[in-house]
Parts: C-alpha cells; structure tokens; sequence
C-alpha cells in the first residue's frame, strides 16, 4: 500500500497543476486562438517570402495559411464567447 500511495501523490500532484495551468491559460485565449493566430503570422511570412523570390506558388500557399488561421481563431473566439455565455 505504502508504495501505490507513494507513487500516487506526485501523479497527482502534476495532474492538478497541469489542470491550474491549463484554466489559467483558458482565462486568456483559447488555444484555437493561439493556433490560428501562429498560423496567420506563418502565412504572411511564407507569403512575404515568396514574393522575395518570385514564386506564385509560395505567395499562394501563404495566403491559403493566412485564412486556415483566421479561421482557426475565429473558431477560437466563438468558443470563448460560448463559454462566456454558459457562465452562471
């Protein structure tokens, strides 16, 4: 018993840490929104880039980025507004 309590108490005690992390984090921004928004930066980036080097295909590829992660973040935002309107 000694040895399953043991091991238990430092699992645990990560667990709830992780999870204070994680609400703490959810008090900001979801992580849609931090994915979209590193999506739309990565895509203007990748599209700067092909301009510099005169390829279409680049710019293209950045755009298309650029509007995955205005989504992504759009999606983000409604989630945190759903969750603001379900709180008591």
């Amino acid at each position: 018993m000694v040895g399953i309590a043991s091991n238990a108490a430092p699992r645990l005690e990560r667990r709830i840490k992780n999870q204070m992390i994680a609400s703490s984090l959810s008090i900001f921004c979801s992580l849609d929104q931090v994915k979209g928004k590193a999506k739309d930066v990565a895509g203007k980036i990748q599209e700067k880039g092909g301009r510099l080097v005169g390829s279409s295909a680049e710019q293209a590829k950045g755009l298309k980025k650029q509007v995955e992660g205005k989504a992504q973040a759009q999606i983000g935002n409604l989630k945190e507004d759903v969750k603001d309107v379900s709180k008591p």
